[in-house]
């Protein structure tokens, strides 16, 4: 008898996304699969759209943008409440192989010390190029995607562990999540994923890079700018990371360094009427990462 997995797909306003990446679980070929919808606030159509297309998948509405942390965790919840054996979180804007699944179970069952694992990412508008075997330490507390942008010519087929995985698509048995917990959701959007492996990693589980499962994630648009959204959730949650984890002196001081010269750089530079939003968003960040006050911005931090 094969384990049971459910597959939690987060949806905000991306109907076009969700259902594509539905359509590809509709052939995955693993048996004792459920899909579970979880709706993340959505303030558009995107909801009813998916409903039409797809009745059949088990749906949680949470009534509110919970962030990426706060809507996936309702979604895992529910499948372990009703009894899954293993957790797959998926981005909306990921299709997936139709063997992705067996892969992950097939690692997961043969490795008793796998903490969380991750597929191959392939970019999604370019198949061939890869997107991330893993990630790899950049500087001290930074991570980068490993092979990005490389053609896929088998160089990370041996590699078996990653410290840290890509967020897109992470997959996990009920044991490692009931020691590990969920996402924290005071990080709101970002680095929630890093947390989570580092956490898997404490336990004293391994973070399991499995070459043979295969998704594709769709790529941020050529030239696309990180919005003052974007700038401050990523650069305020990398304070609550480095407190959790213990970071030492030289990842602290190569992250105030880095954030004094973006508001140097969006204060006194030609870009500084073009950046005003972002440079506000950094200081905001800044300040609040300094003082703790993490959560939804604006709004009380969740426990």
């Amino acid at each position: 008898m094969s384990p049971h997995v459910t597959i939690v797909v987060l949806n905000w306003n991306s109907g076009p996304d969700t259902l594509a990446c539905l359509d590809s679980l509709a052939d995955v070929e693993y048996p004792d699969r459920r899909v579970l919808v979880v709706d993340n606030g959505s303030t558009d159509d995107s909801l009813a759209q998916i409903r039409g297309a797809w009745p059949e998948a088990g749906w949680v509405e949470t009534g509110a943008n919970l962030g990426f942390a706060g809507g996936n965790n309702v979604g895992i919840r529910r499948a372990l409440e009703q009894g899954a054996d293993y957790v797959c979180i998926l981005n909306s804007d990921v299709t997936v192989a139709r063997d992705f699944l067996g892969e992950l179970v097939r690692a997961a069952e043969g490795d008793p010390r796998a903490g969380l694992l991750g597929p191959k990412v392939y970019q999604r508008e370019n198949p061939g190029l890869l997107q991330s075997a893993g990630l790899k330490a950049r500087r001290a507390g930074q991570w980068e995607l490993r092979g990005l942008g490389e053609p896929d010519v088998g160089q990370y087929d041996s590699l078996e562990y990653s410290d840290v995985l890509s967020g897109c698509a992470l997959f996990a048995g009920r044991r490692v999540l009931e020691r590990i917990g969920l996402l924290d959701e005071r990080y709101h959007l970002y680095q929630e994923d890093v947390d989570w492996c580092l956490r898997s990693l404490g336990a004293g589980y391994r973070n399991r890079f499995v070459a043979s499962a295969r998704v594709y994630h769709r790529s941020a648009a050529p030239g696309t700018e990180a919005g003052a959204r974007r700038v401050y959730y990523m650069s305020r949650n990398w304070h609550l990371l480095y407190r959790k984890h213990r970071f030492g002196a030289r990842a602290w001081g190569l992250l105030y360094l880095q954030q004094a010269y973006w508001l140097a750089r969006w204060t006194l530079g030609p870009e500084r009427r073009a950046k005003r939003a972002q440079r506000d968003a950094l200081a905001a960040a800044a300040c609040d990462g300094f003082l703790g006050r993490f959560g939804e911005r604006g709004r009380p931090s969740p426990r």
